[in-house]
């Protein structure tokens, strides 16, 4: 393959894909800097692997994934500089007694969405019952312990563990 049929690829890969990748970065970061910066690293990338792009089974999820360790990258730049590094156990929340409680509410609202952020926080936080969260939010208990759920799926994503 040429250069110039290289390139070509490059950019109808880059029409067809950045939608879809700056949605997936929306749904991870919320931050529109972030969010432009990452995807266009991703493509940067891209372009300085060309050739690993062009002969990649599925280059569409080649990009997905790029810009998936962008982020991890990115989020863990962001904890090394709130020093928050923390573990987490067995699907639960580790002590967060080494930072304080306004550093770690600040890294929860940059990874989490509002409906999220507030079950964690009724949850992990004010000790309420998920009974009584699911009833303030109006949700079902189901729909309630799913969001639960996929809060602490996304602060593990976020602090990479």
């Amino acid at each position: 393959m040429t250069q110039y049929e290289k390139e070509q690829f490059l950019f109808n890969l880059y029409a067809q894909e950045k939608r879809r990748l700056v949605s997936i970065a929306f749904r991870l970061l919320k931050n529109k800097n972030d969010i432009e910066d990452v995807v266009q690293d991703t493509f940067i990338i891209a372009i300085s692997k060309a050739d690993e792009v062009v002969k990649h089974p599925c280059p569409s999820k080649w990009l997905v994934l790029t810009l998936k360790n962008r982020i991890r990258n990115l989020n863990r730049i962001y904890i090394k500089e709130q020093n928050l590094v923390f573990p987490l156990e067995n699907q639960e929340i580790a002590t967060f007694d080494s930072i304080s409680k306004e550093t770690l509410i600040l890294l929860l609202k940059k990874c989490l969405s509002k409906q999220y952020y507030d079950i964690f926080v009724d949850y992990y936080f004010k000790g309420i019952d998920i009974k009584n969260i699911a009833l303030a939010h109006n949700i079902s208990l189901s729909a309630c312990k799913m969001r639960l759920k996929r809060s602490r799926d996304l602060v593990k994503f976020f602090l990479n563990m």
